[in-house]
């Protein structure tokens, strides 16, 4: 038993993984983050998840139906059912919970920094107010 408050995985994204993240390796009240979709987990490490999120629904429905996240329970709510207050996070401080990122948006944020400060290194795009 490993025992970790926080467990991010982000390699590549693999239809038929060999998962290593064990049941039990998240300790009560726990956060993880599969941002390489589920393939790092095992079945019965994500089974114990108290509340799984995504970003998008439809998505995870469409890769599910191509043979992704075989083991996956479906996920709770997305982030925006959460973020909206439609559907509550993590009702204790024991929960643990799962995001499962699919969309771009991480990587948008990601290299977005690196963008804006070389396009204003270059005197590219038009600054907006906001």
């Amino acid at each position: 038993m490993v025992e970790s408050d926080l467990v991010v995985t982000s390699g590549p994204i693999l239809k038929h993984p060999t998962p290593t993240i064990e049941k039990d390796w998240l300790c009560l009240g726990a956060y993880g983050s599969a941002v390489d979709f589920d393939s790092y987990w095992t079945g019965d490490a994500l089974a114990q998840m108290d509340r799984i999120a995504t970003d998008d629904d439809a998505q995870f429905e469409y890769y599910k139906s191509v043979g992704y996240f075989s083991q996956t329970p479906y996920p709770y709510a997305d982030l925006g059912e959460l973020v909206a207050g439609l559907k509550p996070g993590r009702k204790d401080e024991k929960e643990r919970t799962l995001a499962i990122n699919l969309g771009l948006a991480m990587d948008d944020m990601a290299v977005a920094p690196t963008i804006f400060q070389k396009a204003k290194e270059l005197g590219l795009g038009v600054e907006l107010p906001l």
